[in-house]
């Protein structure tokens, strides 16, 4: 199994360069840009949007490689062509937004039907781990039936698809918020997919390590052209996809939402501060600023590769917290990761304020 994970790593970052360098080149010729502003971004020259298609694409293709060569009876279709279908609607939406620059009442429909898209197809938390003792929590109470296509079921269960949903859209904003530092994104979701492919091998899983491994090639293949200086962007399809993928792979490889909650916490705590701190003054929730942590450390005098080193080495030591510590209720290291987030939030103030935009 190993030498297969060693040799899809391989084939995915090749996969992962040819299509970014592809898709740079379309995206360029179409005038697919991100043009600068003075606000929250920090380029000075147009820069090639659309970075998403080349990675969804590149996963596809390496996945669809794997089906073929790699049949197994322990792969659910109908849960891999939900992750699929759920990506290929926010890549889309994404284009559409990097082209058009849709408002934020627009861009919110696509991760709304990605997510349904995900659910539909049977993808779900059954149970979590109690964070105070470590146990298991149900958390399908109630379940009906409500389609059945091709002999198959599809269900709705209650509160699992509610919680699922929560958790899936939150990952694809908090990834979404997140980018806006040359290879902050990429490189964080590369490190969540290192931990997903270590808990899928010692499980003994078959399916779970090969789309983490898939994911980690493909975000290392296009982190050659995003880390800084980058010269394509993810775009808003790529930013989104990300953490939809992210979380998706967190429920097939039931490594518990925890894990990958540790590698992602510093960014899911900052977005849901942001959020609070944008609603309390009765701003929309979408509306930009400079209040991330990532953005304040670049007013500070941090440069964009310091900062996103920064995010890489917290995310490596909270993902080896999880996995090391594993055996201890998961609330102390959620706290752990809180005081962090305080403590770095209070030794880095803003260095100048910025107009909201």
């Amino acid at each position: 199994m190993e030498l297969v994970i060693a040799a899809y790593l391989v084939l995915s970052v090749i996969v992962g360069v040819v299509a970014t360098y592809a898709v740079q080149m379309l995206m360029a010729r179409f005038r697919v840009v991100d043009h600068p502003n003075q606000d929250r971004k920090h380029h000075t020259r147009p820069i090639v949007l659309g970075g998403g298609i080349a990675c969804f694409l590149s996963f596809v293709i390496v996945l669809v490689l794997y089906l073929l060569l790699q049949p197994s009876d322990e792969i659910i279709m109908k849960n891999v062509v939900g992750m699929l279908l759920g990506g290929a609607v926010l890549v889309v939406g994404g284009l559409l937004d990097d082209k058009y620059s849709l408002k934020p009442s627009q861009q919110v429909i696509f991760p709304l039907i990605a997510v349904a898209v995900v659910v539909a197809s049977g993808i779900g938390l059954h149970e979590i781990t109690n964070p105070l003792t470590g146990g298991n929590l149900n958390l399908i109470q109630e379940k009906w039936e409500v389609l059945r296509f091709r002999g198959i079921p599809y269900f709705i269960s209650w509160p699992a698809d509610i919680i699922t949903f929560v958790w899936i859209l939150g990952m694809i904003y908090t990834t979404k918020f997140l980018d806006g530092v040359d290879g902050l994104v990429p490189g964080v979701t590369a490190i969540g997919a290192v931990f997903l492919l270590l808990v899928g091998l010692f499980l003994s899983q078959t399916m779970s390590p090969v789309l983490a491994v898939i994911l980690l090639g493909v975000m290392l293949g296009f982190l050659v052209f995003n880390y800084s200086p980058a010269s394509i962007f993810l775009g808003e399809g790529g930013s989104t996809w990300a953490g939809f993928m992210l979380a998706t792979l967190a429920i097939i490889s039931t490594a518990k939402i925890s894990l990958t909650f540790l590698v992602m916490g510093l960014a899911i705590l900052d977005t849901g501060w942001v959020i609070y701190r944008r609603v309390k003054k009765r701003n929309s929730p979408f509306k930009g600023d400079r209040n991330h942590l990532h953005l304040r450390l670049i007013d500070r005098g941090f440069t964009q590769r310091r900062v996103s080193l920064f995010y890489y080495l917290l995310a490596f030591l909270f993902g080896t917290a999880g996995l090391v510590l594993r055996n201890i209720a998961w609330i102390w290291l959620f706290l752990l990761l809180l005081i962090t987030l305080i403590l770095i939030g209070w030794f880095v103030p803003r260095k100048k304020k910025y107009d909201s935009s």
